[in-house]
């Protein structure tokens, strides 16, 4: 066989390995998408919704949130149906942008060692989109004494906050997911203030309209997101938050 000729083979072995490689990717891996949701119906906009005031004492953290009723059930809206939890509409309480608790009821017992803290609270719907009101979030930064609240203030800097998607997820109910997150002190628009998403180190979008959003095409497996709030200029003005998830596949038919 002849130089020019092993050559030939070599370079026939090299496409067709290329081609078949193509071909598994496109096979296994979908492509990511991120779309902005749909409106929300007119009755659970909840732009009265208020949560500006709060306590802490003997290690109890208590809010007072008003004009919704922690626990009930947000009225069923067809641009919603993703999943929803029975806790209904429910409070998430963030200390320091890493622990994050929810509950449906507005005490948490939550003991706190002495030192100056970070805490966001905010109001989410049953099927757990955040109410993106200012006067629905409390963003202040404490400080705790023997289990006793000693100072507060409002938070003085802009953050951001990760919502969802957070947990464990069916295969079926990961074919859209929520994604949200919350704005304190600040929003985002063209031109200026903006939020990059980052999923799973590798598929990126950037957003500039606070609101929630699908993401479709995740596969079974564990998934990562990390957000980023950035200026106009490309700079990050706030510590980034992320978040790991699963999807679990469904159990096999009998």
């Amino acid at each position: 066989m002849s130089a020019y000729t092993t050559l030939l083979y070599l370079l026939l072995f090299a496409l067709m390995s290329a081609c078949s490689s193509n071909n598994e990717s496109s096979i296994n891996h979908k492509k990511i998408t991120l779309s902005p949701c749909p409106p929300l119906d007119s009755n659970i906009l909840y732009s009265d919704v208020r949560l500006q005031n709060y306590t802490y004492t003997r290690s109890k953290m208590m809010f007072m949130p008003q004009n919704l009723r922690l626990g009930g059930m947000t009225p069923f809206s067809q641009n919603r149906t993703t999943s929803t939890t029975k806790k209904g509409n429910h409070l998430h309480l963030c200390i320091d942008g890493i622990q994050h608790h929810i509950s449906n009821e507005n005490i948490f017992d939550y003991p706190l060692e002495n030192g100056r803290y970070k805490l966001v609270a905010f109001i989410a719907r049953s099927f757990y989109e955040s109410i993106k009101e200012p006067a629905a979030i409390l963003a202040k930064e404490i400080t705790v004494q023997n289990g006793e609240l000693i100072a507060s203030k409002n938070l003085q800097n802009v953050d951001l906050v990760y919502n969802a998607p957070l947990g464990t997820y069916q295969e079926e109910e990961a074919q859209q997911l929520l994604l949200d997150f919350v704005l304190v002190g600040t929003t985002i628009n063209e031109g200026g203030n903006t939020v990059k998403i980052t999923i799973d180190q590798e598929t990126t979008f950037t957003v500039d309209r606070w609101q929630a959003y699908f993401i479709e095409g995740l596969t079974v497996g564990k998934h990562h997101i990390q957000l980023e709030l950035l200026d106009a200029t490309g700079k990050q003005i706030a510590a980034p938050t992320h978040q790991d998830f699963v999807i679990v596949a469904a159990a096999p038919a009998n």
